[in-house]
């Protein structure tokens, strides 16, 4: 609903007062990885969005019998959907659901469980696992509509409908993280070949501040993270060292030898 500005070349640019938009992407799974790939679509906030997932359908004969959607489905559900246009899409102002609070309290514990794993195995995904929660607000919106229709604003939002909510965006959040598993590894592989690059150029063992102004790790929290799991994967061996002055400890790594 937000105001947007469209610049076409060679054209007046469009403006879109309050656009709404809902779209549904079938795509070839290796094209999904080429976009979940591509930095200036994490970045800029798009492709996180997304909720992905691979169908894994498989060919299927046609068989005799096999019914349709019933028509009086399909009708009831051209109706909610009406309704729900006229009633909140073609209203003169937004209206706001209101959770429980117990509906509350689940969505902030969500959150908080998605932000420790953000903090620790997931801060290489740290730009898709930040709209997971979003997501689950979103989607519990649609359930909530679904429900009640016309009545969606009059009603708060129940804790069943949030449960309800929070599992399908689990189950989307952990598609897409199957889906970027390969793309997750083979990034990972690399930031390791540098910091052992980094210790050709440097034998006598490198500091994870080292390896944080190498700039191959973005902070040095996250430089002592990946040094820790290299030694811990036999790849490198730490040693602690102080000054004789006294001082913080410094753990100084090296390659492991084979």
């Amino acid at each position: 609903g937000d105001y947007c500005r469209v610049d076409r070349q060679g054209r007046e640019p469009v403006m879109l007062q309050h656009p709404c938009l809902a779209a549904l992407w079938l795509v070839q799974p290796d094209k999904l990885e080429t976009l979940l790939g591509k930095t200036e679509l994490t970045d800029g906030g798009m492709i996180p969005r997304l909720n992905v997932c691979h169908t894994r359908a498989m060919p299927r004969p046609i068989g005799d019998g096999v019914e349709g959607i019933p028509a009086a489905t399909a009708n009831d559900w051209a109706l909610l959907v009406g309704k729900l246009i006229q009633t909140f899409r073609m209203a003169d102002a937004p209206i706001t659901i209101e959770p429980t609070p117990e509906a509350r309290q689940m969505m902030k514990e969500h959150h908080n469980r998605i932000v420790e794993r953000r903090l620790g195995e997931l801060r290489d995904m740290t730009t898709f696992a930040a709209r997971w929660n979003e997501q689950a607000w979103r989607i519990s919106v649609v359930l909530h509509a679904g429900l009640h229709g016309e009545q969606a604003g009059e009603r708060m939002l129940s804790a069943d409908t949030a449960a309800s909510a929070i599992a399908i965006a689990d189950w989307f959040a952990g598609e897409q993280l199957r889906i970027l598993a390969r793309g997750r590894y083979t990034a990972r592989r690399a930031k390791r070949d540098e910091v052992l690059a980094l210790l050709t150029d440097t034998p006598k063992g490198i500091t994870a501040r080292d390896v944080h102004r190498a700039r191959i790790m973005g902070s040095a929290d996250e430089a002592r993270a990946l040094l820790a799991q290299m030694e811990v994967d036999g790849e490198l061996v730490g040693k602690d060292s102080k000054p004789e002055t006294g001082g913080h400890i410094t753990r100084t790594f090296t390659k492991a030898r084979k």
